[in-house]
This record gives C-alpha cells, structure tokens and sequence, in this order.
C-alpha cells in the first residue's frame, strides 16, 4: 500500500460524538461536537425512500418483484433526499470545532510527497457506521481531498493479517447463494471472463438442484479449507446483519449459515493465503466487522439492501479494476463512480464500503503475462533515486580508489588471521639512499643525485655477484666531474657480466633515457619506471599495475628485473623478449580499453598491498650496503634476489623535482607497517617486480557491474519478498548467505587473484530491503 496511514475514531456518548485522531509519533487531536437529531431523521427518510424504490433486493429471500421502473417521482424524491443527507452530513463534519482535525488531515496529505494517506475510520456503534463516510470530502477546502482515502476498519481487532503469500496465479473461491428472485448470469461471466484471460483461477461452489443440505455445507466448509488456499472469497446471494453471529448468508432455499459458524474454516482459508472477502449481498456490516476481526486484509460489502441489477453492474466495474491491476480500494472507487453516473440507480454510489485490516497492505492483483511480470521489476521513485545515487558513485574512480584501498587493508586482515600470508623470502633486496646515508657518506650533489656514489654502490654489487642490480634513478643531467668514471665503471661492470636494467622516464612512446655513453650500448636493459597514480597532490598513491601504452612503448622497470633477475625451477618462466611479443598480463585487455574511454578502469590489474612486505622486498640502506660483507646475513639470499638501489625518503628524490618520489601509503600496506605514512617509488617497483615474478595479477570486478547486478538480486527478493514473505528462518538464511559470500570473496581474492566488491552492491541490495521494510513499518503500522 502506497498511502500513509492514519487512524480516526469516532463515538458517541448520547447526542455527543467524540472524533479522535492519531497521526503517530505523538500527533493527536480529540474533538467534540453534537450529533444533529435532525442528521438521523434525514438518514431514516432516506433509507426508508430508497428501500420503496429498489426492489429485487439482495436481502432475505422472497417473492421476486415485478421488475417494473419505480415510478419517477419516487426516483426524484429519493435523489432529493440524498441531497439533503449529504448536504447535512458536510455541514455536521463542517463543524468549526472540527477545523484542526481537518487541518492536521490537509497537512499530512500534502506533506506525503504526492503520495495518498488513508484515513482509516471507525465508529463504535453501528448507526454511525450506516452514515456515507465515504462521501465525506475531508480536506476538500484546502485542496487535498483526493489526496485522502477514507478507508473504514472495525474499532477492535483480536487477530493479526498475517497470512501466507501465496504464489502463482489468483485463485477465488466463488460461493453462489439463493438465487431466489435474482439472477447471477453477469457474475457468473465476469469470474469467467478472469479464468479465460488468466488472470485467476476459479472454482464455483453453491446449491443445486437435489444436493441435499448438509451436503452443501460440507462443500462449502471443505472448498474454504482447501489446502492450496485462496486469495479471494466471492459470494453473491441474499443475506442479512445479526448482531451478535456476525451476519447471515443464505446458500440455498431454506438454507443458510451464520459467519460465525464458518469462523473455523476462513481462518484456515486466512492462514492459506485468502485476504479478501466479497459480499455482494445486502446488509454486510456485522460480515465485515466480523471478517475482518479474523484477520482477513480487505472485506468489500454493501451497507444496505442491494438490488440485484445495481450489485451485477457493481460487481463487473469492480472486477475490471481489479484485473487491470487496481489496488482494491481503487477499484472499489472507480467502481461507485461508475454508478453514481447511473442515473436510473440514484443513491447506490453510497451504499458499498470497504474494510480493511489496519496491517494489512491494499489488495492488489499480482501481474500476470510477461509484459505485466516485467513491470514488477520497474523500480519505485526511491529505488530509482537509490540505486542512480550508487551508479554514480560505482562509477566515480576516486570512489572506486578508495573502496579498493579499504578493502586491501581488509585483505591485509584476513591474509593474517587465516594465516595465508607468503613466507617471508623477500624477492627483492631494496638498497636505499635515504637521509642517513646522504650524512654518513656526504653525498653532494644530491639532487641530482651523484653518480660517483651510484658508482660505488654498483661495484659493490657486482661484488656481492648480485644475480641482477635495477637503478631507480633517471640520470639525464650531466655531472662533469664524474660523468667520464661513471661512465668507465659500468661498462666494466657490465662487461664482467653484471646484469643492469636502468629506469628511464616514459610519457607514452616518447622516453627520457640517460645521458649517452653512460651505459655501454649493449647488455643493458631500460625500463619505464613511471607509476600509475590513484590520486594527485599529496596523498597521490599509486594502486595500478603500470602495463604497456603500446607494444613500441619500454617495458616498465619491475617488469624487466622480475623477468631477467633469478629464478628457481619451481618457477614459472617468462620471455623479455620483444620478438616474442608482450605477456597477456602485461597487455591491457579489450574491455578494460573500452572502458579508458569511459574514465573507468575496468579490470585494470592492482597492485596487491595486502602482502605483508616482508614476504616481497627487505630494505638495506646504501650506506651499510656498502659496508655488508659478502657473508652477511643480509646477504644469505641475494643469489635468488633483485637488487634494486633506489631512493629513499631524502627530501630532494624525484625526477620532475624535489620530493617528487613519496607517494601515499596505502592502508593494507600500513596495516603490516604501521609506521610508514608515506613510502617511495622504489617500495611501490618492489611490489611490482613481486607481483609480476609469481604471475599474481588481482583483477577487480568493475563495481557498477555488481550494483547493477544486486539491484537485480535485490529487486527479486523484494518481489519475492512480497508475494511469499519473509520470516525469520529466511532472514537468518539470507544474512548467512551474505556473509558466506563476503568470506568466500575474501578467498577468492587469495586464491583466484579477482576482487569482488562487496561494500556497494550489499550497499544496494540493503538499500532495496530497507526501502521494503520501511514501506511496511510505514503503512502496516501506526506512524
């Protein structure tokens, strides 16, 4: 139900009624005007002309009336006489004592964002629940009439509308009554008409000629404990009001059954999934009151005697709202206007009511066809504001930067209390020129940095037989003072066999090399030692494996001393080798271009942060580098290492300028090294060099992908939701189910390098749930 719901009660204590309003959260309002004698003299007339004019009526079988038209001025004295009810009927509820419950009623409807609120009333005697509420305009002065659904509800209620959700098509249970005087040839074809186009299942039950009496009520009682259950209860025939058995229908001539003792039955028909409850019958007010005291959600009656052309007419106006999907109130509505415009039936307009349990949500038939299922996939205006909010965001990359940062650190978590950390055997000896050993070794110039140190830092490479040296430093200025022995050592150290891969400094195909004669020009490798940055300025962090912009382009730095540094037999083998062609890891793959176009980084590899860096680089400054004997424990893996000397964190590192080469320290990473809040690029080309060498390459799983792809999961469970229910047991079952699936995407990042988001699309499918849940806490409760 899309109105929000408020509560009206009105008694009487003599010629006193009493209106209390309850709009919730604290809001009430009790009034007290007199109750005009001159309102129920009116009512009387009325009642008393209408009874004279209708014949045939659906009340306690008799003789069948002639057919013949009432005379016209008994039409016009009756269509005068409702005049004068109603016009006094508005003028009593017009009552200036009266004027803050319709202001509190005209504030609600327009606060309600377009939306209905339903008003639902009650009386506590039964001559004020004859009167025509539903012909109360409430608000009509200050514009919001139709913004008001005055819906009526029995004043006490003992049992709950919860019911079973049936699935599948409707199912109606039409019980045909005595047909005495009337005739059911229309109803019979308009619940027809519903099986042919398959709108409903309907199954008829009611008197034939020679079914003896009990066995009548046998079938009756036994079609309504159907185990399948039904959804509506139809009944067409004669039957009246008693006080204290809650009405009377009569199934047959000379038969009949009080509701009372059907009670049993409908409340298992109730518990089976029947919500709602027809009367096209004369009198229904104690049936209603009674039905819906049961627990039934919606019971439609007549107030009044009916006659039987005006309730046939009623009834197929009311069936094709209800198979054009109309909620049952609507089609309740649609269904008294469409009478009221029948001159020839004056006053009939008044006499149907709706009752509705205060729990329950309106009725409304589920969809049937493709088209009409489709459109229950259509998302509501909240759903839609909803799920545009997180496309956006899914598709934001510093969003997306951010969630794989915290989810990395999340990783971290993980890795370390399952214990799925890798060994630690650092891949790569990181030789570092920070702060301590510019001091210790009084290096001069700094920035750029001296060559001769670079020199002595080579040597004592080759020295150690280091299996491959990497330098992560850009040397393209000129430093003539020991440019010329610079030059000298590395071409013999190179000749001696030293392995050497040098950064250079790429923006696309075009690459800043070092100075020429620097290096011989054979047996050394250049690589690209530029990073993908996540974010700019200070906290620019680098969360992108750097792949090639084109296959001209130099293969980035990590990638060549991963490729051509030491590797065991158990490792697998990979091509440096241009000829050959790029590694498939190294290419960046068609969807993932499509989506550069798009400003997204579809299924870009990352950079795994949440192994601990002790598994992949240990860090040695250069000053006790230079000093380390060949013996030293720091040592004792380097024949399986990469050594790469690089900067540390010394203010004037950086190739652009000064503190160029501080990059921000992604969570997972400060997790392992709570210490660092910033990290250079030689750590970040670690990591690489790692990643690249054991072929891990986390690919992430686009975060719009999986939105759109839980708002779909989302929006069949709410439907589900919706048309089944959702107790207990499924709650907890899908609340594991969530969890199970964090915890499996948890290992499947381990073990299958893929990283599934999880925060937005549990975000989606939360926000969906939470919209269902609130919509119910709103219109199934009091608020």
């Amino acid at each position: 139900m899309s109105a929000k719901r408020v509560f009206l009660r009105i008694s009487q204590a003599d010629q006193t009624c009493i209106f209390f309003l309850d709009a919730g959260q604290g809001r009430s309002i009790q009034r007290s005007i007199h109750y005009p004698a001159s309102l129920k003299n009116l009512y009387d007339n009325w009642r008393a002309l209408y009874g004279r004019f209708y014949r045939d009526l659906r009340g306690r079988p008799g003789p069948s009336g002639t057919g013949d038209v009432p005379p016209e001025d008994l039409r016009v004295q009756l269509a005068q006489a409702e005049v004068l009810l109603l016009n006094e009927f508005d003028t009593w509820l017009s009552h200036a004592e009266l004027l803050p419950l319709r202001t509190q009623l005209a504030e609600l409807a327009k606060a309600n964002g377009g939306e209905p609120i339903a008003l639902f009333l009650s009386c506590d005697n039964i001559d004020l629940e004859r009167l025509p509420w539903e012909a109360w305009d409430v608000g009509q002065q200050f514009g919001a009439a139709q913004s008001i659904q005055i819906i009526r509800s029995p004043i006490n209620i003992r049992y709950s509308a919860k019911t079973l959700q049936r699935q599948g098509r409707l199912r109606i249970l039409a019980i045909m009554g005595d047909d005495t005087g009337l005739d059911f040839q229309n109803e019979y074809e308009a619940l027809k008409a519903l099986k042919t186009n398959k709108v409903a299942d309907v199954q008829f039950v009611g008197w034939q000629e020679g079914l003896a009496e009990n066995d009548l009520k046998d079938r009756i009682t036994q079609a309504l404990s159907d185990v399948v259950g039904w959804d509506i209860l139809f009944f067409a025939g004669h039957s009246n009001e008693t006080e204290l058995s809650q009405g009377r229908i009569f199934i047959a001539p000379g038969q009949s059954l009080l509701i009372s003792e059907l009670r049993p039955f409908l409340k298992q028909a109730q518990q089976r999934g029947l919500k709602v409850a027809i009367f096209n019958s004369c009198s229904g007010l104690n049936i209603a009151e009674g039905l819906v005291d049961l627990g039934l959600s919606q019971v439609v009656v007549m107030r009044e005697p009916i006659h039987n052309q005006v309730a046939q007419e009623f009834f197929l106006q009311f069936v094709k709202g209800l198979a054009s999907e109309q909620t049952i109130h609507a089609s309740l509505r649609s269904a008294c206007q469409y009478l009221q415009g029948r001159l020839k039936f004056p006053s009939t307009h008044l006499v149907p009511s709706l009752y509705c349990h205060p729990d329950a949500p309106l009725f409304q038939a589920r969809p049937v066809g493709t088209r009409a299922k489709l459109r229950q996939w259509k998302p509501t205006v909240w759903e839609a504001i909803g799920l545009t909010g997180l496309v956006v965001l899914s598709s934001l990359l510093n969003v997306q930067q951010a969630l794989i940062d915290r989810r990395q650190w999340v990783q971290a978590v993980y890795r370390d209390a399952t214990g799925q950390t890798p060994a630690p055997k650092p891949l790569v000896l990181l030789v570092q020129i920070d702060s301590d050993s510019i001091k210790n070794n009084r290096i001069e110039p700094v920035w750029p940095i001296n060559k001769g140190y670079l020199g002595k830092l080579l040597t004592q490479a080759a020295k150690m037989q280091a299996p491959i040296v990497g330098l992560d430093y850009l040397l393209d200025r000129p430093q003539k003072e020991v440019d010329q022995s610079f030059s000298q050592t590395t071409k013999k150290l190179v000749a001696q066999g030293l392995p050497l891969v040098v950064g250079v400094d790429c923006r696309g195909e075009t690459c800043q090399k070092p100075l020429p004669d620097l290096f011989p020009s054979s047996g050394v490798h250049y690589g690209s030692m530029g990073l993908l940055l996540a974010a700019e300025g200070m906290n620019r962090s680098s969360i992108y494996v750097p792949l090639q912009d084109s296959s001209q382009s130099v293969l980035p730095l990590a990638y060549q001393l991963a490729c051509l540094g030491p590797r065991s037999a158990a490792q697998p083998s990979a091509s440096c080798q241009r000829s050959q062609g790029s590694p498939d890891w190294l290419t960046p793959s068609p969807i993932t271009r499509l989506s550069y176009g798009f400003g997204q980084m579809w299924f870009h590899p990352l950079i795994d942060y949440s192994i601990d860096p002790e598994s992949v680089y240990k860090t040695l400054p250069a000053h006790q580098f230079l000093e380390t004997l060949k013996t030293s424990p720091d040592l004792q893996d380097l024949a399986q290492q990469i050594l790469l000397i690089a900067p540390g964190l010394y203010d004037e590192a950086g190739v652009e300028h000064k503190n160029a080469d501080r990059y921000g320290t992604p969570q997972a990473f400060r997790y392992w090294q709570s210490s660092m809040d910033q990290m250079p690029g030689g750590n970040i080309h670690a990591y690489l060099a790692y990643q690249w060498r054991n072929q891990l390459f986390i690919r992430p799983i686009p975060d719009l992908w999986l939105v759109l792809l839980a708002a779909f999961i989302a929006k069949g469970l709410v439907i589900y939701r919706s048309q089944k229910g959702m107790n207990l047991y499924i709650w907890s079952g899908l609340i594991l189910s969530f969890s199970i699936i964090t915890l499996f995407s948890f290992q499947v990042y381990i073990s299958f390098q893929i990283l599934l988001p999880v925060l937005l699309p549990t975000t989606t499918i939360s926000m969906y749930i939470l919209l269902a849940v609130v919509k119910d806490a709103v219109y199934g409760k009091r608020v």
